[in-house]
């Protein structure tokens, strides 16, 4: 069946029933990165090299903050951190 500007509806069918297959699985990621915030002294180079802007520092509030959902896992924070507490952990 077609409609008026020539798109196949089953087309669209098929790419509707992919992507709500591909969306309703959960990805559950194997391990996360850590931080020791007792080690931490919040210079803020691992927000630096984040390529993914997951990472948030705040000196003003003493926190430091990562968004799992955006880190790409490359370990360049880990790899940068000078206080050596960020590490790879296990879920």
């Amino acid at each position: 069946m077609r409609h008026r500007h020539g798109n196949s509806s089953l087309g669209l069918e098929i790419v509707k029933l992919f992507f709500s297959e591909f969306l309703s699985t959960s990805y559950k990621p194997k391990w996360r990165i850590s931080n020791n915030i007792e080690r931490c002294t919040l210079c803020g180079r691992c927000e630096s090299v984040c390529c993914s802007q997951a990472i948030s520092v705040s000196t003003d509030n003493r926190t430091w903050t990562l968004n799992n959902r955006r880190c790409n896992k490359c370990l360049k924070c880990v790899m940068s951190c000078p206080a050596r507490c960020l590490a790879q952990v296990d879920l």
